[in-house]
């Protein structure tokens, strides 16, 4: 019995390797024949059988992943180009189409998703068949793409040998390999709230205002809500250097909120921004490849209301009439001096000591005043030294001292 045909075997065809001549053709290698046996009794000896071996594989790629790999797209949509690669790792040349037809069937690369399958390089004998270690390119190229794109390449060739320069194909099933490509279009986005309001409770009165006013050194409380709003995972990372309130890294699944609060007191006025960085991630939390990184950035204010302000504070005897008040110049007591702010509704009196001092306090910044002075003896004008009552913008800084 011939130890080549074991259960299960394909025999793809007969290969002569007696070194008699058969048909009047003499040996010239293990070519194929149709080996006629007249009495396989007598002729058994002469002449052995052997398998044809014929194996083909296909690699599938898209862009430039790995294979086996996910090609990541930044979306809303995407376009990748398909890379094939087949190799012949078997003895025999395979029939893919590209050459002479050797059947009525017809053989090469399907793509479920793209088309058409284009043949690029790889031949190397230009004979149109994929021979022994020859490996062909092919690519296809595919636009509109959302979502997760799974597909699938088909390639069929029909092993064949080669009589008398002749291609011949060999007995047996046809070879059919495939491989799948995954491309997965993301569209990663991130979303950052920032508030403050006044006091501190633990956050519980998160979400605050977008503007607080306080006096320095009153409690307030920052409040900062992220979203991930996109459909791939994050890896989120929020800087806020002004308060600080940097938080981070932390995994945020699409659709999940997280939201942190800062508890602090305030310093003075200030218009602060948090920015959020999201880096979209894999199920391992490894960044995605050829995915760029999304931001996003809010502001809160804090306003601090201007100290009051104060007129004041001193009638006296101008003894040398240069309106400047000089050393040894007495004041006048039991003088009435009046103040009005028509925008604030201020319209008040009071009376010099006895040194003739005076002050109006508490006093609202940046608004115009007029002060004007009387005397039970009329020895007063209420005049400046150019006979105009006294008009006064009040500011932050020194006190007015008309």
């Amino acid at each position: 019995t011939d130890t080549n045909f074991l259960p299960g075997g394909a025999l793809e065809n007969y290969v002569y390797t007696g070194e008699s001549y058969i048909g009047g053709q003499g040996y010239n290698g293990p070519q194929p024949r149709a080996v006629t046996l007249s009495s396989i009794t007598a002729d058994y000896n002469l002449a052995d059988f052997a398998y044809a071996l014929a194996l083909m594989d296909i690699v599938k790629v898209a862009g430039n992943a790995p294979d086996g790999d996910i090609e990541y797209l930044q979306g809303p949509s995407g376009s990748t180009i398909y890379t094939y690669t087949v190799t012949n790792n078997g003895e025999v040349a395979i029939d893919l189409g590209r050459g002479t037809p050797t059947t009525a069937r017809a053989f090469g690369l399907t793509d479920d998703v793209c088309s058409p399958v284009t043949y690029v390089s790889g031949d190397t004998d230009a004979n149109g068949y994929l021979d022994k270690g020859e490996e062909w390119v092919y690519t296809c190229s595919q636009g509109g793409l959302t979502g997760m794109v799974t597909n699938t390449v088909i390639a069929t060739g029909d092993p064949i040998t080669y009589v008398l320069g002749v291609p011949v194909p060999l007995q047996g099933a046809d070879l059919v390999v495939t491989d799948t490509a995954v491309v997965s279009v993301v569209n990663p986005s991130v979303l950052i709230s920032k508030t403050v309001y006044g006091g501190h409770d633990s956050g519980a009165s998160c979400e605050g205002v977008e503007v607080y006013n306080g006096a320095t050194g009153a409690p307030v409380t920052y409040c900062f809500v992220v979203t991930n709003d996109g459909d791939t995972a994050l890896e989120v990372n929020v800087v806020d250097n002004d308060v600080p309130a940097n938080f981070g890294p932390t995994i945020l699944q699409p659709g999940q909120v997280f939201t942190y609060f800062l508890e602090t007191t305030i310093n003075g006025a200030l218009v602060n921004t948090a920015v959020a960085t999201g880096t979209p991630v894999d199920e391992n939390g490894d960044p995605l490849p050829d995915i760029d990184p999304v931001t996003d950035d809010d502001t809160a204010e804090v306003t601090v209301p201007p100290a009051p302000g104060a007129i004041g504070d001193f009638v006296w005897y101008d003894t040398d009439e240069d309106g400047i008040q000089d050393v040894g110049e007495p004041g006048i007591p039991n003088v009435t001096v009046n103040l009005v702010s028509v925008a604030n509704g201020i319209n008040v009196t009071t009376t010099t000591g006895v040194d003739g001092g005076y002050i109006f306090a508490n006093l609202p910044a940046g608004t115009d005043y007029l002060v004007t002075v009387t005397d039970a003896n009329g020895d007063l004008f209420g005049t400046d030294i150019n006979g105009a009552p006294v008009a006064l913008n009040l500011t932050n800084g020194p006190q007015s001292n008309p």
